[in-house]
């Protein structure tokens, strides 16, 4: 009887052993295939792809060390190979942005603040006399390089609080100015806001695609409203000083992107040299 209990053990431990190499054997397929499936997507330049399935080998099969050094050897040619392809990307974006912003900026004017920070305003329609009249005016921060409004109800206050353009047809309206906000100050007499991005970029992002359409404005306030007359140059002005901020936002992003890309890439060709020493 206890030889008999001594070979079913024997038996059961005989079928865990045959279970776990077959596991093992499984495993080992499995990380291969996916090595292969790496190569194949490397040779067809798919890099992120292949990059993307060495993290699942490294994840899924830990144990399995020779697929994970076939893994770990491929690895910094594939990120230089991705790097690249990011970086003609960045390099084709940024020649776009580029011509868009020479088309922009021989139309913008620089305004020294003095005392406080600069702004940029279309030329064509600055008006230098702002200060004394009931209006509204796109600039652009010139340290941030942020799209904003400023409006003025002059020698009437009216809880002013949003600002809209106006076409025949329709009208875009600003987000609301919070309560309270020291954004909207009364100065003898004259009410004075100034719109932050998070209030008129849908604002100025219509206004470029309406700009011809465009013939006034509207100053909303808590307790009454006021309309403002705007010409042609002031009507497209909005949506210039929009796009031109926009553009040198993503110029900005852009050459932040490309000086990313070039560490790595560096960094990728150092680990490259590494393995061939």
């Amino acid at each position: 009887m206890c030889n008999a209990a001594s070979k079913a053990i024997l038996l059961v431990a005989v079928a865990s052993m045959a279970m776990g190499c077959s596991k093992k054997n499984e495993e080992k397929e499995a990380a291969s295939a996916l090595v292969e499936t790496i190569e194949q997507q490397l040779a067809q330049g798919q890099y992120e792809e292949a990059l993307a399935l060495m993290d699942t080998v490294d994840k899924k099969y830990p144990t399995q060390i020779d697929e994970r050094k076939r893994v770990t050897a491929l690895r910094p040619k594939a990120i230089e190979q991705a790097t690249m392809q990011q970086m003609a990307h960045a390099d084709s974006l940024l020649a776009e942005i580029t011509l868009q912003l020479a088309e922009i900026e021989p139309k913008m004017k620089h305004i020294d603040g003095n005392s406080l920070e600069g702004y940029y305003v279309v030329a064509d329609a600055y008006n230098p006399s702002f200060i004394n009249a009931t209006g509204v005016e796109p600039r652009i921060n010139d340290a941030n390089l942020t799209y904003y409004v400023a409006a003025q109800s002059k020698d009437k206050t009216i809880g002013l609080n949003q600002v809209a353009l106006n076409t025949p047809q329709q009208e875009c309206v600003s987000n609301e100015i919070p309560a309270g906000s020291a954004r909207v100050e009364v100065v003898e007499g004259s009410e004075i806001a100034v719109f932050i991005p998070e209030e008129v970029n849908e604002l100025g992002a219509w206004a470029w695609d309406n700009a011809s359409q465009i013939n006034g404005a509207t100053l909303y306030g808590t307790k009454g409203n006021q309309k403002v007359k705007l010409n042609p140059k002031q009507a497209a002005s909005f949506g210039i000083a929009w796009k031109y901020a926009d553009l040198k936002l993503r110029q900005r992003s852009a050459q932040l992107l490309r000086e990313k890309l070039d560490r790595r890439l560096q960094i990728a060709r150092d680990q490259s040299a590494n393995q061939i020493e």
